[in-house]
């Protein structure tokens, strides 16, 4: 299965307890409700508005162009919003009935591969063969114990959601991490049918400012393990230095620099070839309409704007292109590794990050090596949760050549020679 698959499953409902596809059904079901009657009457108001504008008063019927107006806007809102809201409400209610007469089984088998999705869930194909082995969602913190790897792995999954509950490992690395079955009373808040009373009021009182601690716990931890302000100028020059060649592979800056080219032609050139292409067909229209309008000189000007955006636009796609040819002559180079310890990072975001701005981006890290030498990477999104921590041990590979990431794995701290202690596991 294909990883828009993998999504496409998880935004219906796979992968959930039937608790929480519950609640979301719920809260899906009162914003369509709210989506339908906004979006459905705007479009009937902008169509009334020039006629109420220019007689104040509501037309008896509208006319032919305003009702296909009308029409076509109203499907297109309606077909966005069955699909945005309804598909996903039906799914979660077909998985929830279904939930009902399904009960907790127990499988075993091998982790084959392993999809990071951050921030919070990652896809695991785990079966007794590579044949049978099936996708599951599962906590994104899981990745410890649910790795590629010969040890097997024992899980506890609701058949009917592919929720999955507990997760053992055995082996060399063996753990049990559990996700225990959430209870109507921590998805939901005190039912508004009736007033609260004052034991129910001081019970949602204490726990909000009890996750209100947990909160604010662990921003200090996180904000412990960021740069100060000297670190954060050394590892952003590093970033821009380092720009594109560290945050994608020879292909995609290859796409890129082709649509900036195309881009740049299309900007640069088309426009003003095709404005001299009417002048010269027409060139009695084009007068008299730049003599009576008096635009010569604004047209002129948007023209020459246009080409130098193109023309700048193409010399930058020619220089990714060149980039792009570099690395590509270059990648063949085996790939090296370093581990050490997190020593800071940071959040960074540009245009050629792995993720989104919302995602809140990359992170750049400065690791300390095991020889003492202190080396800074950008780490990609989905590496966010392995090195966003400070004295976290890790073994990062990247390409020697442009020293683009491409693994980040957890590492153990080495033994030292003068206390002979075992190494810790994080």
């Amino acid at each position: 299965m294909t990883l828009l698959g993998l999504r496409l499953r998880a935004w219906l409902g796979w992968g959930q307890h039937p608790t929480y596809l519950r609640l979301q059904s719920d809260l899906a079901t009162k914003a369509f409700i709210l989506y339908a009657l906004i979006f459905s009457l705007t479009p009937l108001a902008l169509s009334a508005l020039p006629y109420v504008t220019r007689y104040h008063s509501l037309p008896t019927r509208l006319p032919a162009d305003g009702i296909r107006s009308v029409l076509y806007s109203e499907t297109f809102i309606w077909l966005a919003g069955i699909f945005i809201f309804v598909l996903p409400i039906v799914t979660r209610r077909l998985l929830v009935r279904r939930s009902a007469a399904s009960q907790i089984g127990r499988i075993y088998g091998r982790c084959f591969a392993v999809v990071l999705e951050p921030p919070d869930r990652m896809f695991a194909r785990i079966g007794a063969s590579r044949e049978m082995a099936e996708w599951y969602s599962i906590p994104l913190e899981w990745d410890r114990l649910v790795a590629p790897s010969e040890d097997q792995l024992e899980l506890d999954v609701l058949a009917a959601t592919g929720w999955v509950e507990r997760v053992r490992r055995f082996g060399s690395q063996a753990g049990e991490l559990s996700c225990p079955a959430p209870t109507e009373d921590e998805v939901q808040s005190v039912p508004r049918s009736r007033p609260a009373t004052p034991d129910e009021f001081r019970e949602a009182l204490e726990a909000q400012e009890e996750l209100e601690r947990e909160l604010r716990t662990e921003l200090e931890r996180e904000r412990r393990g960021e740069a100060s302000k000297e670190e954060r100028q050394q590892m952003r020059r590093y970033a821009r230095r380092a720009s594109v060649g560290a945050a994608q592979t020879p292909r995609m800056i290859a796409a890129g620099a082709w649509s900036f080219v195309l881009l740049g032609i299309l900007l640069g050139t088309i426009w003003p070839v095709g404005y001299i292409v009417i002048v010269m067909l027409f060139p009695h229209s084009v007068r008299h309409s730049i003599r009576h309008s008096a635009n010569n000189d604004i047209a002129l000007a948007v023209i020459a704007i246009f080409t130098v955006v193109g023309i700048c636009l193409i010399g930058y796609g020619v220089k990714l292109l060149r980039l792009s040819r570099r690395l590509r002559r270059l990648s063949p180079s085996p790939p090296d590794s370093v581990t050490g310890e997190i020593v800071c990072w940071m959040p960074y975001w540009d245009n050629f990050s792995s993720g989104s701005f919302q995602k809140r981006g990359e992170t750049v890290i400065k690791l300390r090596a095991v020889d003492g030498n202190e080396r800074i990477f950008r780490i990609p999104i989905r590496y966010l949760h392995r090195v966003r921590r400070r004295g976290a041990w890790v073994c990062v590979t990247y390409q020697p050549v442009a020293e683009r990431v491409l693994d980040v794995a957890y590492a153990e701290e080495p033994v030292t020679a003068s206390t002979g202690d075992e190494p810790e596991r994080l």
